[in-house]
């Protein structure tokens, strides 16, 4: 994965775009250590069930419109893959995977489309798919805290056709998914 960021990196510097590239992971670590004084270990999995635990039992339990969130995401919205040793390879999974019409939390919860007409031709109440399992959780990760975005639009700098994946242009923060199948 490093090696993919480096390269990604490395092209946007001979583009001429004044851009960065980092792993999700790397962002939610980097957005940690800027708003932590003490900078969590990532340990191992006892550790992360352990947090966990702490987490729901102290923020989610004791709040009741946070408890019913949770049970909403929990059983409507969480996805959990199936297992590998389902298909004959992982081919025939990622190729099983490709062909699902995924929808994302946000055009769920949308009352009303804006414009029935021009949109109804699309699936989702706002006209947004999204390519994979990891868009689909970005998505619904970013619409769950909050956080605004705009799906694949054209990103305005550089001379070539461009669409990253998420536009949070209240930041100012363009995100891609590198979606690797190897």
């Amino acid at each position: 994965m490093r090696k993919t960021v480096d390269e990604l990196n490395v092209r946007l510097k001979n583009l001429g775009l004044d851009a960065r590239t980092t792993t999700f992971h790397k962002l939610g670590y980097d957005t940690i250590k800027r708003h932590l004084t003490t900078i969590p270990a990532v340990t191992n999995e006892n550790t992360i069930f352990n947090v966990i635990i702490e987490y729901l039992e102290k923020d989610i339990f004791n709040d009741a419109d946070a408890l019913e969130a949770y049970i909403v995401y929990v059983a409507c919205y969480m996805n959990i893959p199936e297992a590998n040793d389902s298909y004959e390879s992982l081919g025939e999974k990622l190729d099983t995977e490709k062909g699902i019409d995924f929808e994302t939390f946000k055009a769920k919860c949308e009352p009303e489309p804006l414009n029935k007409v021009a949109k109804a031709s699309l699936d989702t109440i706002q006209g947004e798919k999204v390519n994979s399992v990891e868009e689909l959780t970005i998505a619904n990760f970013l619409y769950l805290n909050g956080i605004e975005y705009e799906y694949q639009i054209p990103y305005p700098f550089g001379e070539i056709m461009y669409q990253p994946d998420f536009d949070l242009s209240d930041y100012d923060i363009y995100l891609e998914h590198f979606g690797v199948n190897e």
